[in-house]
């Protein structure tokens, strides 16, 4: 096996090891789910943006801040979730929300759909917007007569092509009036 120098950069890889620039360089996709602490500013994220970091998890375990503080016994910490979630929209990092059921909170799970929407996590953002657009879709899928109907496959898309409005790579139908890819 070939040595690697992997220097880690002091946020997001603070135990050393594989660093995102180092991942990417070798084809890998990576995430990063930050503690609600002081670290994830948003020059660091943007750094780790820039390091090949696609996309945040962030623990959210309710729409108000006493029952995610008292849950994760850490007090202050929905606040400095959202910060974190904030500065993410801004940099136009995406971000995904892990919320933790239980007791505490089973019963505002209702609750939890309409605030993650209200700060516009995934509703609002482009991405979801071009998803849900048939009209964005590129080459075969987006000359196909089913496109409105099926829409291909868009993880696939972008996890071979680095786009996800890009053709779906395994599928095999000829839209009609196209001979070739």
């Amino acid at each position: 096996m070939a040595e690697v120098d992997l220097t880690p950069i002091p946020f997001p890889t603070r135990r050393g090891g594989l660093t995102p620039e180092a991942a990417a360089e070798r084809g890998l996709r990576c995430s990063l789910t930050p503690a609600a602490t002081a670290l994830p500013t948003l020059e660091r994220l943007q750094k780790a943006k820039e390091a090949g970091i696609r996309r945040i998890a962030l623990s959210l375990d309710a729409p108000s801040p006493e029952v995610h503080d008292a849950f994760r016994q850490v007090p202050g910490s929905w606040e400095r979730t959202m910060k974190i979630l904030r500065n993410a929209q801004s940099i136009r990092l995406s971000a995904q929300i892990n919320t933790t059921v239980a007791r505490h909170n089973v019963d505002l799970l209702p609750d939890m759909v309409p605030f993650v929407q209200e700060v516009e996590t995934y509703r609002h953002h482009p991405l979801f917007r071009d998803l849900r657009d048939p009209a964005k879709l590129k080459g075969r899928c987006g000359a196909c007569e089913y496109k409105v109907v099926c829409g291909g496959q868009r993880g696939r898309a972008y996890a071979l092509t680095g786009d996800y409005l890009e053709s779906d790579p395994a599928c095999i139908y000829q839209p009609r009036g196209r001979t070739h890819a």
